[in-house]
């Protein structure tokens, strides 16, 4: 067991101490461990074992820039709408990506507000560029900027509204619990961030939840889908228990990999028995197949709702052609390319893909420079499906890839980093773990009895069936 698993282990047994949700939040009942609990046991784990890595530089195309009135208060006014059955909520306009027609939006939920787009409503979180203001592809969308506008007017001139004795009280005595049980060590600037978020939700909640409410009132959804509703923050939790008061089906889809040692998705057993717990989450956790609803350990129900992307269909090709799918540590990728690359034969070609956070023009040219190979190629130009089409062994390093080449049958090598870890590989049979070019090696050389296998448990494509189906349970009407 690695020293991350180890951490993560203490931290879910030491949440199982009942006197850890004696601390409430007074207008809502719900104890304020469930609040940090995810962010605090990632953020605490992290600075525990953290190592540093190379990443390049990101360098910003683009400006944000403010939004004009007429846009920002009338067209894009979340209050200026029809009545909707289904709602989608706070999704980023970070996840929008400009595609061959033009069009721009999230290729996650795109494919489902397609099908029945006069019946739903998306309402946009954060910050947007103008670009894809002009060019956003949703029919009914909206922004979510007055309830900002709101949240900092009240900051600004209500500084301290809100807070009651109560909470004041039980924040700093959860914060002395924590200094005196938590397992790993807590830093002064940890607590600040602590006594930071609650504080926030204290002095705010009960006004969101209110906005919401009227909100919700106005378009009247049958169903709620909030992205990232299990990471808890003002909008996402108040937005939840808004709709929990209005009798609203509430929903998050699976948007990563879940693993045991992903907080997010999992928690100890006092939490998934506990109502007062349960008052922060949604009702469903829409997966991508049946072994995530397995993976997951939440106190949601579970329903299979399918894989949006598009997948590969074709045999796996019978060559040595292989798909590097990169992380962020770029040390060991050099020392690990420069290993294995004057070992293997002609016949064998590495296509090099970037991490989207890492693809830049002038980054790909740092890189080729350091790397000259004539078998190696960077592979970004195209989607991922135009290089999986081509190759038929995989390397990942902490990727939901991994998961996509084994469901159409390539075979996987994984570096054995704490991200793999975290994403679940090392807990599959199927992922040959290496963690150095000499380890390759030894398998390449042996790949002849590599096998290659489908894995049909992790995708299921049929989401547009599974989608009407869930529609249905909902209540909404699916001839519309």
């Amino acid at each position: 067991m690695t020293e991350m698993e180890k951490c993560y282990e203490q931290m879910y047994e030491f949440e199982n101490n009942s006197r850890l949700y004696d601390f409430k939040f007074m207008d809502t009942e719900i104890p304020m461990w469930m609040y940090i609990r995810s962010y605090f046991i990632r953020d605490l784990i992290d600075k525990k074992i953290s190592h540093q890595i190379r990443k390049i530089s990101i360098k910003k195309s683009k400006e944000y820039k403010k939004k004009g009135f007429i846009s920002k208060y009338i067209i894009r006014n979340p209050f200026i709408s029809s009545k909707k059955d289904i709602l989608f909520a706070f999704w980023s306009y970070d996840a929008l990506s400009q595609h061959d027609n033009g069009l721009v939006y999230d290729d996650l939920i795109m494919p489902f507000i397609n099908m029945f787009p006069n019946n739903t409503i998306t309402l946009m979180n954060g910050e947007i560029l103008n670009e894809y203001e002009r060019n956003c592809s949703y029919i009914n969308w909206k922004m979510d900027d007055i309830f900002i506008d709101i949240q900092n007017y009240t900051s600004i001139f209500k500084p301290h509204q809100n807070i009651s004795e109560k909470d004041k009280k039980n924040i700093k005595n959860l914060i002395a619990f924590l200094n005196h049980n938590c397992p790993l060590p807590i830093n002064d600037n940890m607590r600040k961030e602590i006594a930071y978020k609650l504080e926030n939700f204290a002095r705010n909640s009960k006004q969101i939840i209110r906005i919401f409410e009227v909100y919700l009132q106005k378009i009247n959804p049958k169903l709620a889908v909030i992205c990232c509703a299990s990471y808890p923050d003002l909008f996402r939790t108040c937005l939840i228990l808004a709709c929990k008061n209005q009798k609203i089906v509430t929903a998050e889809l699976q948007h990563g990999l879940i693993s045991k040692y992903h907080s997010f998705y999992q928690y100890s057993d006092y939490i998934l028995t506990d109502k007062s717990c349960g008052k922060i989450f949604t009702d469903y956790y829409l997966t991508f197949g049946n072994y995530w609803s397995n993976q997951a350990k939440i106190p949601q129900k579970c329903n299979v709702i399918g894989y949006t992307k598009p997948v590969i269909k074709e045999e796996v090709p019978d060559n040595n052609y292989i798909l590097f799918c990169a992380g962020l540590n770029f040390d060991e990728y050099f020392k690990f390319l420069n290993r294995i690359m004057p070992e293997l034969d002609e016949s064998a070609i590495i296509y090099f893909r970037f991490h989207p956070l890492y693809s830049t023009k002038e980054q790909r040219d740092w890189f080729e420079k350091k790397l000259k190979y004539p078998n190696f190629i960077i592979a970004n130009e195209n989607g991922l499906n135009f290089y999986m089409k081509k190759c038929r062994y995989v390397i990942v390093d902490g990727s939901t890839v991994c998961y996509e080449a084994l469901f159409t049958g390539r075979i996987v090598f994984s570096f054995a980093s704490q991200e793999s870890i975290q994403c679940g590989l090392s807990q599959l049979q199927s992922v040959h773990m290496i963690k150095n070019g000499d380890d390759f090696l030894k398998l390449w050389n042996n790949r002849n009895i590599l096998k290659s296998e489908y894995h049909k448990e992790f995708f299921d494509v049929n989401y547009k069936k599974n989608y009407i189906e869930f529609l249905k349970k909902c209540g909404i009407d699916t001839t519309i």
